[in-house]
């Protein structure tokens, strides 16, 4: 059985479909400016330090089982 929380909802995909397209248009020229790109490039390398991280961590406990 899944557990929710009192604030969890779930929306139709139309819905979030709907919400997207009218955010995109205000998101895409932060994401297109230089501090845009700046900050999606470090958020990009911290996601890959993580999951290189925890895959490493994985392995460390796959061998020493």
């Amino acid at each position: 059985m899944i557990e929710r929380d009192e604030f969890s909802v779930e929306l139709p995909a139309d819905a979030i479909e709907a919400l997207a397209r009218c955010l995109l248009p205000m998101i895409r020229p932060y994401f297109e400016s230089d501090e845009g790109k700046a900050t999606f490039a470090e958020w990009k390398s911290q996601q890959n330090t993580e999951t290189l991280s925890a895959s490493s961590s994985a392995w460390a406990d796959k061998k020493a089982s």
